[in-house]
């Protein structure tokens, strides 16, 4: 039977990663925060709620891209058959690039990632600490290029600052776009080819987590639920990106940088008391 707590837990939770996974402030990191503010038994809603949620977001970025994939699908297969090496396969080449350094990282690091690195008080640190980071970024840089300007090895480099975000609270989205405005790009490039690079990672990540639960085992009422966070994660996903991209152009990521100071402070009051 339904329990209605639990649906308006599972709602919640999908929503709350629908908007962090596309906006820069840490999915995970706010996950962590509210799995332990609920008090969800990790058996219950834990990282294999998550892998659910993020493959939510996976059909958000997938039906928002939706024309531009099958744009530089058709477009790649187009030129392979031609023997050229033009803008489709450079940049399906740019996100296979940009994509090693989390996928290698999320590999070797998966045991720190599912244990020490989802301690509250990291969380907090990284929110406040990378604030600082995006701040003084977007502040320091004024370039305009587009993707069609980056290189293999740039690519690379906003790979790496993609990686970051294995640590819960430094967000993906406001990694990659900070390694992307290091690299030239402007905010708005650098979003989308953030968004774009997320779905190698976040399909790997999610599906491989997915097949782990497959093969343990899961009761119909978890599979209930989870269908449930997916489905928030995804619909609130694709409005975020939407809404996202059309904010950054007229405000920039100032207000971003004051709500995760803000909740990374909230998060340390409620450490400090053992209210988390």
């Amino acid at each position: 039977m339904l329990d209605l707590v639990l649906f308006l837990k599972a709602a919640f939770l999908g929503i709350i990663q629908g908007l962090g996974e596309f906006l820069p402030i840490s999915s995970t990191g706010h996950l962590i925060i509210f799995e332990k503010l609920f008090g969800l038994a990790p058996a219950q809603f834990g990282l294999s709620f998550d892998a659910f949620l993020h493959l939510g977001t996976l059909l958000a970025l997938l039906w928002f891209f939706r024309n531009n994939l099958y744009s530089l699908i058709k477009g790649v297969i187009q030129e392979i058959k031609t023997h050229q090496f033009e803008s489709n396969l450079k940049l399906a080449s740019l996100l296979i690039v940009g994509s090693i350094p989390a996928g290698f990282l999320g590999l070797l690091f998966e045991s720190k990632i599912e244990t020490t690195f989802r301690a509250p008080s990291l969380v907090a640190f990284a929110l406040i600490g990378f604030s600082i980071v995006i701040f003084l970024t977007e502040r320091m840089t004024r370039t305009s290029q587009t993707v069609s300007n980056l290189s293999p090895s740039r690519s690379f480099l906003i790979g790496l600052f993609q990686s970051l975000a294995l640590i819960p609270g430094i967000s993906r989205s406001g990694a990659s776009i900070v390694g992307g405005l290091l690299t030239g790009l402007s905010e708005i490039e650098a979003a989308r080819f953030s968004f774009l690079l997320s779905i190698p990672v976040v399909a790997g990540a999610g599906l491989k987590k997915v097949l782990e639960i497959s093969l343990n085992g899961v009761s119909r009422e978890q599979t209930l639920y989870y269908l449930i966070g997916l489905f928030f994660s995804s619909v609130t996903g694709f409005l975020a990106i939407k809404y996202f991209l059309k904010f950054l152009e007229k405000h920039g990521l100032g207000w971003f940088v004051v709500y995760r100071v803000g909740f990374g402070l909230l998060i340390l009051f409620l450490i400090f008391p053992g209210k988390l």
